[in-house]
């Protein structure tokens, strides 16, 4: 196996132990929570995202990675939406931005249930000095505007508000 390969298994399953156990950690503490408990669902999202990230580099076939890809997405669909909803409940702003939430679960709702559609991964091809990679359909594009546009926003709203995940967001991407 390509030295590549072995990193991103490696490195992907650091990440899928360690926010699994961060999320136990939460749950353990206080399961009762309901910030608490936004926080382990986006904990659960970005685990499943990592797990299944795993195998895309032990895949040996394009159908193999294809599935891989198709499942770490269904993880992957979620993580934007539960970040902002943690943020805007920790800014206690989500009375306010309820409207947005409701709207995001719906669109990360939408998008999970098409990863196994070839309009949000059309197919694979090798790429990058990979044996397969995905070829992005057109949903895969606005999943992408989503993803980002929904970080960006919780991100500005946590630096807005002041807050300490702000400082810990900025002082993160700064470095």
């Amino acid at each position: 196996m390509d030295l590549a390969y072995i990193y991103f298994t490696l490195s992907s399953a650091f990440n899928a132990v360690v926010i699994t156990i961060l999320g136990a950690l939460v749950f353990i503490q206080n399961r009762k929570s309901y910030e608490n408990k936004i926080f382990i669902l986006f904990c659960a999202a970005v685990a499943f995202w990592a797990y299944a990230y795993i195998f895309w580099p032990l895949a040996r076939t394009s159908e193999g990675t294809l599935l891989s890809f198709q499942l770490l997405h269904i993880g992957a669909c979620y993580v934007f939406i539960l970040y902002l909803h943690f943020t805007v409940i920790w800014l206690n702003i989500y009375k306010i931005k309820k409207v947005q939430i409701y709207f995001g679960y719906i669109v990360a709702t939408i998008f999970s249930l098409s990863v196994f559609s070839t309009n949000f991964i059309s197919g694979m091809a090798p790429k990058f000095s990979m044996r397969y990679w995905a070829e992005p359909g057109i949903l895969y594009h606005l999943y992408l505007v989503m993803f980002f546009g929904f970080v960006f926003y919780s991100s500005l709203l946590s630096y807005y508000n002041n807050s300490l995940i702000s400082f810990i967001i900025f002082s993160s991407i700064s470095k």
